[in-house]
């Protein structure tokens, strides 16, 4: 499972240049700096933008959005696993 950074509920990935990443790669890919800022709310972190312009997005531990997502840069499983829904309905297999 991947690491929660920030406050609870914690956050799980970030959504920049239409992907999803864990916090990790989008610290390598966007710079620690920038990522942490907009994990810990840090005034003026609206500023903070991907490649093409656009402000980064967080996707929160328990997030639907989680479901069956991959790291687009390592490619770790997103999803909490034994933890998601997906995992424990019995006819979940979507």
């Amino acid at each position: 499972m991947v690491e929660k950074y920030g406050l609870w509920p914690g956050v799980i990935a970030m959504t920049a240049d239409a992907d999803m990443f864990c916090v990790v790669c989008a610290m390598h890919v966007y710079g620690e700096q920038a990522i942490m800022a907009v994990v810990d709310g840090v005034a003026g972190y609206e500023q903070c933008v991907d490649h093409e312009g656009n402000p980064f997005g967080v996707v929160l531990y328990g997030s639907e959005d989680l479901h069956k997502q991959y790291c687009g840069r390592c490619h770790q499983s997103l999803c909490e696993e034994g933890d998601c829904w997906c995992y424990s309905a019995p006819d979940a297999m979507v």
